[in-house]
């Protein structure tokens, strides 16, 4: 995106808000971003949940060593998604481990992630997505500005730990963020494997993110919102909801 078109965007942005209206967010760097404009507009944070079905999914992650470790990514290959950067570790670390990029994309994007030993299987079902995700060992997460991906959530509630690249837009959410350079990113990989003491400590973090995104706390700040919108706000003002990703 050019400069002009971004400066033009900022603006139509900063304008949209000095209407009167509440904004849901679903990471906490959106809602800072949206609060931080000039109107001020009235916040809330609603965390993504997952719709993955993990009651018959029952795999054990690790590997005995006859096979190499399985890593993960999902998506729609596009630049916002980061597949150069993920394709980049993939060959810092050629035959070390299986990589998959589940989704699919343009074909210049698909062929680097292919030239790197990066297996892609294109379009699946959601049921099959989530079967892969719950027999992978880890789930990298290589996307630069993505607010709040859904299949971080997926992930994480399917038992499956997540290592994603250092970017501002995941602060606050409870991911371990590995680094901001594919160098960076497959140390992070690497002591996940081999150092103990690092895959207790992204496990533990995993399980605490998927900890706190239930339907009952999605619920509940949902109620939350509503209230305070009864409450505080006239019939006519909006509100407007940040989507799933």
């Amino acid at each position: 995106m050019s400069a002009l078109s971004r400066l033009l965007f900022y603006i139509a942005e900063q304008m949209q808000s000095i209407r009167k209206q509440t904004v849901a967010a679903v990471s906490p760097h959106e809602l800072y971003v949206a609060t931080s404009l000039i109107g001020r507009p009235q916040g809330h944070y609603l965390p993504n949940v997952s719709r993955a079905k993990d009651s018959s999914i029952n795999y054990l992650h690790g590997n005995s060593g006859a096979f190499k470790p399985r890593i993960i990514s999902v998506g729609r290959i596009s630049a916002q998604k980061g597949p150069g950067f993920l394709a980049e570790c993939a060959r810092r670390t050629a035959g070390q481990y299986s990589w998959t990029w589940v989704g699919d994309g343009t074909r210049e994007l698909r062929a680097e992630l292919e030239e790197a030993d990066v297996h892609v299987t294109g379009w699946i079902p959601n049921e099959q997505v989530w079967k892969e995700i719950a027999e992978a060992d880890l789930f990298v997460h290589a996307a630069l500005w993505e607010g709040a991906p859904i299949t971080l959530v997926d992930s994480i509630r399917l038992g499956t730990p997540v290592i994603a690249r250092t970017s501002r837009q995941l602060d606050g959410l409870g991911y371990y963020q590995g680094g901001k350079t594919p160098a960076e990113l497959v140390h992070s990989v690497n002591e996940f494997f081999t150092n103990a003491d690092i895959r207790h400590r992204v496990l533990s973090i995993s399980s605490q993110a998927a900890a706190i995104r239930t339907a009952e706390a999605q619920h509940d700040a949902i109620r939350k919102l509503y209230t305070f919108h009864r409450r505080e706000n006239s019939a006519s003002e909006d509100i407007h909801a940040e989507p799933n990703r």
